[in-house]
């Protein structure tokens, strides 16, 4: 049985050229509906889907980087289909694995996620993966089914159930990078539903990632990982016990900026740096995006 028709696959890219072929190349585009959402790339990723794939995919071009979670929640509106695959532009998926994962949703209504397992590169060479599959072996023991329910799934490759999530909302909007996986997935559970793996069913992620490797991209992703850290930690624990561990990193990662100082690790400083700032604005009520939308944690102390 095919489900091409139940299906539509989202991905957000930024300066993703370097690998958005190899992810769009394992798809079938005449199955599926495919968008891309690109955040404002200053590389050519959207021309090398048009020119590679014209009139076969939806491009949602966003006139600035709204992030992870508002990027693809600017496609999710659109979907019509019975099922939406989130898809990272440095993993792939084979049409074999979107099936499984598809068939496990169409026969267990009360799996709202369902991911396959995720391995970092292809092909698969058992010898590169021995404590995955040890970890895998101990959570498939005395299982039945072809799925196992988890708490939380990887971002990198899931697909959500459209009717649960046009009911209860798509990715927190309030969040620029990092924990949106989290925070979706505690909400599946917490309304008594299920996130699954599919234990049959494989991704591959390179893990190149699609926002660029320099200082200033360090620096934003560092500071965007504490304020997120601390805005989930707020949702599922308070505001006081999020407040205390806000307080708590800041003066750690302040002594270890000092050592990191004193043996000179630049990366390491910068990161430190971030994550300090992005506690200290996530205390002082400062929001992941300022009024105009813009993300917050551009680099200006350097």
């Amino acid at each position: 049985m095919t489900f091409g028709s139940k299906l539509s696959i989202i991905i957000t890219t930024f300066n993703s050229s370097n690998v958005i072929l190899n992810c769009l190349n394992k798809i079938d585009l005449n199955l599926y509906h495919v968008f891309v959402v690109d955040n404002n790339s200053s590389d050519n990723t959207v021309k090398i889907i048009e020119e590679n794939f014209p009139n076969k995919i939806t491009i949602i071009k966003n006139q600035k980087n709204l992030g992870y979670g508002r990027g693809n929640n600017c496609a999710l509106r659109l979907v019509e289909t019975e099922f939406a695959m989130i898809l990272n532009p440095d993993a792939f998926i084979f049409n074999k694995d979107i099936e499984l994962i598809l068939e496990t949703l169409d026969q267990n209504p009360e799996i709202t996620i369902c991911a396959p397992l995720l391995l970092k590169k292809y092909p698969f060479n058992a010898q590169d993966f021995e404590e995955e599959i040890e970890v895998m072996k101990q959570n498939l023991r005395s299982q039945e089914n072809s799925y196992f329910s988890v708490k939380y799934v990887i971002g990198a490759c899931l697909i959500l159930r459209m009717s649960f999530f046009q009911e209860v909302g798509f990715y927190d909007e309030e969040i620029f990078l990092y924990y949106e996986d989290d925070e979706i997935c505690h909400r599946v559970i917490t309304n008594n539903k299920i996130c699954a793996i599919n234990t049959e069913a494989f991704a591959y992620h390179t893990g190149q990632g699609s926002s660029g490797k320099n200082y200033r991209n360090l620096y934003r992703r560092f500071w965007h990982r504490s304020w997120s850290k601390f805005h989930w930690k707020e949702k599922q624990k308070g505001l006081a016990k999020a407040y205390f561990s806000a307080s708590k990193l800041v003066i750690l990662y302040g002594l270890q900026t000092l050592f990191y100082i004193f043996i000179w690790k630049p990366e390491k400083i910068i990161a430190k740096i971030a994550s300090i700032v992005g506690g200290v604005s996530y205390l002082l009520g400062l929001k992941a995006f300022d009024k105009n939308d813009n993300p917050r944690g551009n680099l200006k102390l350097f």
